[in-house]
């Protein structure tokens, strides 16, 4: 899931398992593609960074925001990111 640059993919694997954040810290980054951690931040539809702190990253996985069709993810109130 982490090695894949197909976000597609991906999701399949996390739908599969329920899962519904991603962290994405130094440990993910010694051992996976960076091309792979990085499809977590450019697809925004699927992944909403929800915490941003320290070389942490943890996203919220959207799949019925990529189901329905929307194009950006909007945070919500009170969430970590500004």
């Amino acid at each position: 899931m982490f090695n894949t640059t197909n976000s597609d993919a991906a999701q399949v694997l996390l739908s599969r398992y329920h899962v519904r954040y991603v962290y994405v810290g130094d440990l993910e980054r010694a051992y996976y593609a960076s091309a792979g951690i990085a499809k977590f931040g450019s697809a925004p539809a699927l992944f909403r960074p929800v915490y941003d702190v320290d070389g942490v990253t943890i996203y919220e996985f959207l799949p019925e925001a990529a189901r329905q069709g929307r194009t950006q993810a909007v945070a919500p109130e009170g969430s970590m990111i500004q």
